[in-house]
């Protein structure tokens, strides 16, 4: 049970019934939603740190996603496009269309950035070592490429239309 990984004496029950000693090196992080079925005992001996969704915002996700580019070049462009259109963006979607499956915004900008990391690795036809007004162009059309499907990939046909 969850209970035995979580007592002072570090002890994992496997639902097989072998106990496993963790050295005290080892520590656990669980990442829930929320703790609809977690039972009192549980919630005595665990910390908690509840970051609101809402509070926090998809901007120290794009900061440390950013701080991992090394051409500052890239890096400072795609910041500026990320503050024009993102906010904008999910506004728009949050306001005017309807998501089939909802998601939050981290979650969507999460996947705008996995989509821009695939387009600007290497082998693409316009490389982040190029400088100049082309790039800024071709790097501005993978951005709103991106935008589109990752921000508004789950809203339904109307929503696609507008």
């Amino acid at each position: 049970s969850m209970n035995s990984v979580m007592d002072d004496n570090k002890l994992l029950t496997l639902i097989n019934g072998e106990r496993i000693t963790m050295p005290d090196q080892v520590s656990l992080l669980f990442e829930c939603q929320d703790l609809a079925v977690a039972s009192p005992a549980t919630v005595s001996r665990a910390g908690f740190v509840f970051f609101d969704v809402n509070e926090m915002g998809w901007r120290p996700y794009v900061r440390s996603w950013l701080d991992k580019i090394s051409n500052n070049d890239l890096s400072s462009q795609l910041d500026m496009l990320f503050e024009k259109f993102v906010d904008v963006t999910l506004e728009f979607v949050r306001q005017e269309c309807k998501e089939l499956v909802p998601c939050t915004d981290i979650n969507k900008v999460c996947t705008l950035c996995t989509l821009l990391e695939s387009l600007i690795m290497k082998g693409t036809v316009v490389t982040p070592g190029d400088k100049g007004e082309e790039f800024e162009k071709t790097l501005g059309r993978w951005f709103l490429f991106c935008i589109i499907w990752s921000l508004g990939g789950a809203v339904d046909e109307e929503g696609r239309k507008k």
